[in-house]
This record gives C-alpha cells, sequence and structure tokens, in this order.
C-alpha cells in the first residue's frame, strides 16, 4: 500500500473543515486509499496549534487520528541526518 508523509497543515485544516482536499487526503486514508505517515513531532504540533487556535476541531482531530488509522512514526534526528547528508 502506497504511503504518504502528511504535515500538520494537512491534518489541522482536515480537522478544522469538513469540505476542501485536506478533508478528501483523510478521507482518502479512512476508505484504505493509502496509509498516512506522520511524526510524533507533527501530532503534537498538530494538538499545540489546534488547543490553541481551534479548540473546537480537537474532538474531530481526535477522531480523525483514529479513523484515517495514520502510522506515526519517531526518529533519532542524528540517523536521520546521516541517511540525508544534512
Amino acid at each position: 500500500m502506497k504511503r504518504i508523509f502528511a504535515d500538520s497543515s494537512i491534518l489541522i485544516a482536515g480537522a478544522a473543515s469538513k469540505t476542501g482536499a485536506s478533508r478528501a487526503v483523510l478521507t482518502m486514508a479512512e476508505i484504505g486509499l493509502f496509509k498516512i505517515l506522520i511524526s510524533e513531532q507533527v501530532l503534537e504540533e498538530c494538538q499545540r496549534n489546534l488547543y490553541q487556535k481551534i479548540p473546537l476541531a480537537l474532538p474531530i482531530f481526535k477522531q480523525l487520528i483514529k479513523f484515517a488509522q495514520l502510522l506515526i512514526m519517531s526518529y533519532d534526528l542524528g540517523y536521520f541526518r546521516k541517511r540525508v547528508s544534512i
């Protein structure tokens, strides 16, 4: 199955609006067209920004995370830098 990496803007916009491309991406993942990969940092950033800016979207965000079956990855920055030669 194909995997795509989503940043916080896709997740926040998808939680904030029932329409739009970001929600469509999350819906496509929910029905199994692909898997969405996010980092732990993206998850934390989304929760922090939604809490501060759009608190009413937090319950929707939690549902989206559950139903879209996101793959949450953690990484060691030192290992990452070696791999991409930063």
